[in-house]
Parts: structure tokens; C-alpha cells; sequence
């Protein structure tokens, strides 16, 4: 698009392949069975005790002209996914390039252990509209104690990428990308027992 900055996310967010997930042998639990035409059968995720019972979704609303953000590079997608991808389709990729599938059910992908920004996160959640196609990608990672040193790392990095957040809200910060195509969001949330740090990234 006319006036876009450089699209940062498809190749600099993708998949480090360097560094490999934790597989235990194979990429799934034994009792699944990968079908080579079909992912119509949902997979019960495993039961993972601070995995995050929701998603933080939230989109942000510009309220100056869009314009102002041309210059910054925009967010097509993420891991090498970019938004719109099928839900079959995102799972033949991220089964073909070794991500850890934990499972798939109510048009969310659960992921786990997958490196992002020079981060490891324990949970990662994909999910797609009522279409099947991709619109939210979610990644998280608790510490038993109050520890924001990765939050405000990542927060201090988007907005070199980014400017200043376009807003704040139920704890999360927001950024658009170039032409206002796709966003981020940045959180520290109590979870309760735990505290989350939060990055996610839509359209």
C-alpha cells in the first residue's frame, strides 16, 4: 500500500528455527493422530495449570487521522502467518515448520513454548473468526511473583518501533501498524495467583 512503512512482522516475528520447541519426542500427545486431509476433529488442549482461561482481546480506536502512522512498519500477520489464513492452512504451516500443537478446539490453536522478540512463551493462542480465517494471535508467559522486567522491555521496544501507544485500556496498552494495518497490545495482568505478561497481535 502507497506510503507504508516495511512490513517487520512476516519475516522478523517468524519462527526462529535455530531454536526448536520442546517436542518430548513428538510434536503431539500420543493419542493424536494427525489426519493429512482434515482438521475437523478438535483436540482437546492439555491441562496446563496457569495457562490463561481467556484471551485479552482488544481492539483499539484511533482517534486521530491515520495518516500520522505511514512511516511505521505494518502488521500482516505473525509466525509467518499472515491474517486471513484458513484455519486447515495455519495448521498444515505450523505442523510443517515444528511448532508444538497442544491442541485445537472453538476456533482457537493452542501453542506452546514458541520464541518470539528474543522471548520464550509458555502459552501462545491463534484465533479465528467466524470465517476461519486468522484475526488474533495471543502470546503469554506468567511468573509466581510481581516481575514487569519483560513487560517493560517489549513495551520499550514497540514504542521505538511504534511512537506512543494510541491508548490504554482494562490494562493494555495499544499500537498500530503502518496505515493502520493490524496492531499490538501489551498487558501485565493479575491473574490472580500469577501475573501475566501479554503481547498479542491482530488485525
Amino acid at each position: 500500500m502507497a506510503g507504508g512503512g516495511p512490513n517487520i512482522d512476516y519475516n522478523s516475528f517468524r519462527y526462529n528455527h535455530t531454536h526448536r520447541p520442546r517436542f518430548d519426542g513428538d510434536r503431539f500427545f500420543n493419542s493424536f493422530r494427525y489426519n493429512s486431509w482434515s482438521w475437523t476433529n478438535p483436540i482437546r488442549p492439555s491441562v496446563r495449570q496457569w495457562r490463561p482461561a481467556t484471551m485479552w482481546v482488544y481492539r483499539p480506536i484511533v482517534t486521530v487521522n491515520i495518516s500520522r502512522y505511514s512511516s511505521y512498519p505494518t502488521i500482516a500477520g505473525v509466525l509467518g502467518l499472515r491474517w486471513g489464513t484458513s484455519f486447515g492452512n495455519a495448521l498444515n504451516y505450523l505442523y510443517y515448520n515444528g511448532y508444538y500443537i497442544d491442541g485445537f478446539e472453538n476456533s482457537i490453536v493452542y501453542l506452546t513454548d514458541v520464541e518470539l522478540l528474543d522471548y520464550d512463551w509458555d502459552d501462545v493462542m491463534l484465533q479465528f473468526d467466524g470465517n476461519n480465517n486468522l484475526d488474533y494471535v495471543e502470546f503469554a508467559y506468567w511468573t509466581p511473583s510481581y516481575d514487569t522486567s519483560r513487560f517493560f522491555g517489549l513495551y520499550n521496544y514497540l514504542c521505538s518501533i511504534y511512537g506512543s501507544p494510541v491508548s490504554f485500556t482494562n490494562s493494555m496498552y495499544s499500537w498500530y501498524g503502518g496505515d493502520g494495518i493490524g496492531y499490538v497490545n501489551l498487558g501485565y495482568q493479575n491473574g490472580g495467583d500469577v501475573f501475566y505478561t501479554v503481547l498479542a497481535f491482530g488485525v
